[in-house]
């Protein structure tokens, strides 16, 4: 319904959630002061996880989001355990998507399955460290991507000089 969309209120979809890492969750489209009124409202620090197709993607939203029905919204009740949370949903994924998705037409898991997940809880002092722990090597894995991107862009550009007929 068109007349949903086209607002100012971010909506989480199945592939913004897959497409982000962690917080650097964007919404590809927005809903208008109609269509709020039929989804539900997540604050900011809010974690998504899809359940639909793309199973067990996560991400964090930086502001109040709206979501749709492949995506559930997980609020800590600390908000400073949102990246602990975050980094352990993740590494469920492998669990998530090939052991307990239904392995149907499109997979997909509901909260029925998510409720009884263990989610290992060790000391606020802990789960602080090892939230910083894997935030500092996913800074490096980035900065590597990054470099990776622009050196194949640079290669790119080189061949198509390399071959260029004058004119």
């Amino acid at each position: 319904m068109p007349q949903f969309f086209g607002g100012p209120y971010p909506f989480a979809q199945t592939g913004d959630v897959a497409a982000a890492r962690g917080r650097d969750f964007s919404a590809s489209q927005f809903l208008s002061d109609e269509g709020v009124q039929y989804s539900k409202s997540f604050p900011a620090g809010t974690i998504f996880l899809t359940i639909a197709a793309v199973i067990a993607a996560t991400a964090i939203s930086a502001t109040e989001t709206y979501c749709t029905d492949s995506v559930v919204g997980v609020v800590p009740k600390d908000p400073s355990d949102v990246d602990y949370l975050e980094y352990t949903l993740r590494f469920t994924r492998p669990y998530l998507e090939f052991e307990v998705a239904t392995q149907t037409a499109q997979k997909n898991i509901n909260l029925e399955v998510l409720r009884p997940l263990t989610i290992p809880w060790p000391s606020k002092e802990d789960r602080d460290a090892i939230a910083k722990e894997l935030a500092a090597a996913e800074s490096v894995i980035r900065s590597i991507e990054a470099r990776q991107a622009a050196t194949k862009q640079l290669m790119h550009k080189m061949l198509r000089a390399s071959f260029e007929v004058p004119a």
